[in-house]
């Protein structure tokens, strides 16, 4: 992240704004769905030191949550009281289309959907890359 910082200024701005890396652990805890959510945030000391933060959060049984670009997509949702009532392969699409929209240079297609149950993993869709 220090060479980014003087390398390339202005994507170290982006990152800084953001999370540099952020990975999602889905399991099941005492039967109930768990996701396992860390971030790792780029901060700046008061020198200008780059830093890393890691954040955690952990959600059970049913949540809805966008990892990665997800203005578009969060406003989309909210924008619909029964955006979810097509369904949630059919709305998770939109959602992701709703970035494609946003930030082209960002987010792009294909999209890929894995339905995870306690029982199985179900491909909706999947790229041959994800075999």
């Amino acid at each position: 992240m220090a060479a980014l910082q003087t390398e390339d200024p202005s994507k170290f701005r982006e990152v800084l704004n953001g999370d540099a890396l952020t990975v999602a652990f889905l399991g099941f805890e005492n039967r109930q769905p768990t996701l396992i959510v860390l971030a790792f945030l780029v901060k700046l000391s008061a020198d200008n030191t780059v830093q890393m933060e890691a954040q955690r959060w952990t959600f059970h049984n049913d949540y809805f949550l966008i990892l990665g670009e997800s203005d578009a997509a969060y406003a989309l949702e909210e924008s619909e009281p029964k955006f979810w009532s097509k369904g949630l392969v059919a709305s998770a699409t939109r959602l992701v289309q709703a970035e494609i929209a946003a930030k082209p240079d960002m987010v792009g297609p294909p999209i890929d959907i894995l339905v995870i149950t306690r029982n199985k993993l179900n491909w909706i869709k999947r790229k041959p890359e994800c075999n």
